[in-house]
């Protein structure tokens, strides 16, 4: 027996506006941002007929604009998570302190952990598919406890590379110790729907 499927997609959103004052400079930077979450309701008919198809998809479409007015609502008394900026001022280039703590996870991410998991699948692969002697350049005839000390050994090597980087690339480094500390001002709108 056929039958149509239906699906019916909204998606709730709303707009922060971050303005903030270079702790280094003092000049005055905003952004937009905008949070969002989906709502969607998802049904069949029980046989292949367009009339049915149109019922249930007006009945979905009932039910997925209430659970989204009623998160716009939730939304205009208590604010979504906004993911903040983070990115150098366009004036000076210093990065503010409240956006420090991801500009680190970011260049971490970057610089030592990315390097270390590519190493390792890289090994990995060579030594599921090309056996133990994808592995001789490196260990030569050696039992696998030495390649699993040579990926080690490579791992610590490619981290204190990352950390040395980290610490050559930090965009802050260049302008001391600024004792200034201020937060961003966000400005909510008011939340909206847009039908999918």
């Amino acid at each position: 027996m056929s039958y149509y499927d239906v699906r019916v997609d909204y998606a709730v959103k709303i707009d922060g506006r971050i303005t903030y004052e270079c702790e280094n400079c003092g000049q005055t930077s905003s952004t937009t941002e905008t949070t969002s979450t989906s709502v969607y309701e998802h049904g069949q008919t029980a046989q292949k007929r367009r009339s049915q198809a149109e019922e249930l998809s007006r009945e979905l479409a009932l039910k997925a604009e209430q659970q989204a007015n009623q998160i716009a609502k939730e939304w205009g008394e208590e604010k979504p998570y906004l993911k903040l900026p983070c990115e150098p001022c366009p004036n000076c280039g210093y990065i503010q302190s409240w956006m420090q703590p991801a500009w680190r996870e970011l260049q971490r991410s970057r610089y030592i952990k990315w390097p270390i998991g590519l190493m390792s699948v890289v090994l990995f692969f060579g030594y599921i598919f090309g056996g133990e002697s994808a592995l001789t350049p490196l260990v030569g005839d050696a039992a696998p406890p030495v390649a699993i000390g040579v990926w080690l050994a490579l791992a610590v090597i490619l981290y204190l590379v990352g950390k040395t980087l980290l610490k050559r690339l930090d965009p802050n480094r260049r302008f001391g110790n600024v004792a200034q500390k201020n937060e961003p001002r966000i400005v909510w709108g008011k939340p909206y729907i847009e039908k999918g």
